[in-house]
């Protein structure tokens, strides 16, 4: 699937989704907060993963999501029923504070700890929005245990120095994350990049 979309169009899609207000106003009015979690990149991106979610998979149990940030997608899961327990995994101990109070509402719980590092058994579904972080994909996807859910997202956004490992195409994502199955591989166009997903096992 490809979807194409424009400033504009992003602005109609935004203005119409409904996100958690309360999480929004705290968050910005919080110290040291990122604003750029917020971005309209960052949020569609997460919009759009939610949609596959919704369209493709059945509802999500135990959901770790590794390089949580803030955890604003765990919140925009659970505003839409996709899951009943969350693990936010991130390596930045910064962060943790204003993580767990952002998301206190939900049955949410932040982890600092290296992702490579991390046991993987307890969980059913496993999601890594930030791929282009990861030097090898396919070691990391190793540390998770076959038949489990992943959702991943990665881009073709080369421009910033941490973007170590950008894909040109879904299909060169898919190739390196060689996932058992592919339920799901979605291109979703944005003025500045194209954000790729992959919905599978392992």
């Amino acid at each position: 699937m490809k979807t194409n979309q424009t400033w504009s169009s992003i602005d109609k899609y935004l203005n119409k989704a409904h996100f958690n207000v309360k999480w929004l106003s705290e968050a910005v009015r919080t110290k040291y907060f990122n604003v750029d979690s917020l971005s309209k990149c960052q949020l569609m991106s997460k919009y759009r993963l939610i949609e596959l979610v919704y369209d493709k998979c059945d509802n999500l149990e135990n959901v770790l999501i590794c390089g949580a940030w803030y955890g604003q997608l765990a919140t925009m899961l659970d505003e839409s029923n996709l899951g009943e327990q969350y693990t936010g995994l991130d390596i930045d101990p910064s962060i943790a504070t204003i993580a767990e109070h952002l998301n206190r509402s939900i049955p949410y719980a932040h982890i600092v700890e290296d992702m490579y590092a991390y046991n993987y058994d307890h969980y059913d579904t496993v999601i890594n929005t930030s791929c282009e972080h990861i030097h090898d994909l396919r070691d990391w996807l190793d540390l998770i245990p076959k038949g489990t859910i992943v959702i991943l997202q990665s881009n073709n956004y080369t421009e910033i120095e941490d973007h170590i490992n950008c894909s040109d195409s879904v299909d060169e994502f898919a190739d390196k994350a060689g996932l058992s199955e592919i339920i799901v591989a979605d291109t979703l166009t944005m003025p500045i990049y194209e954000r790729y997903t992959i919905i599978g096992e392992v």
